[in-house]
């Protein structure tokens, strides 16, 4: 091996080393980012239990874009493939619905869902839903 092999050899490993430095550190920033959207809500948590005669999902956050999205994606799966009589969703914890969200409300309504929301926020969206459309809230 000549002198110039060894050089070559450590210029590529230093080019790798700070091409996964990059990442990391991007990683890193996307992180910060999901912690900082995480502190200030702008999430949507979806829990889905499921039983032979009930699917239940529980919405937590806010059902704003691009959560919507993820939500309609999981619900359409998971419709689909459902084997049960009856589908609630509870919509007691969400705090914020924006027009995507009332327009994946409504379909879900029309696809037979049952809603429960005690809180006044959610109730008025869900009333507001109810005259352009047919949603059916309970609790």
């Amino acid at each position: 091996m000549s002198q110039k092999e060894p050089a070559k050899r450590n210029h590529r490993t230093v080019a790798v080393l700070q091409k996964i430095a990059a990442l990391r550190v991007s990683d890193f920033g996307r992180q910060l980012r999901l912690n900082a959207e995480t502190r200030e809500g702008n999430v949507l948590r979806i829990t889905i239990t499921k039983t032979p005669a009930l699917m239940r999902w529980v919405l937590q956050g806010r059902l704003v874009e691009p959560w919507v999205s993820e939500l309609r994606t999981n619900w359409k799966k998971a419709y689909r493939s459902r084997k049960v009589c009856t589908c609630v969703i509870d919509l007691n914890d969400v705090i914020s619905v924006d027009r995507a969200g009332e327009k994946l409300l409504r379909a879900m309504s029309r696809e037979g869902v049952q809603f429960i929301a005690s809180g006044l926020y959610i109730r008025n969206v869900l009333e507001a839903l109810k005259m352009s459309g047919k949603p059916k809230p309970t609790g």
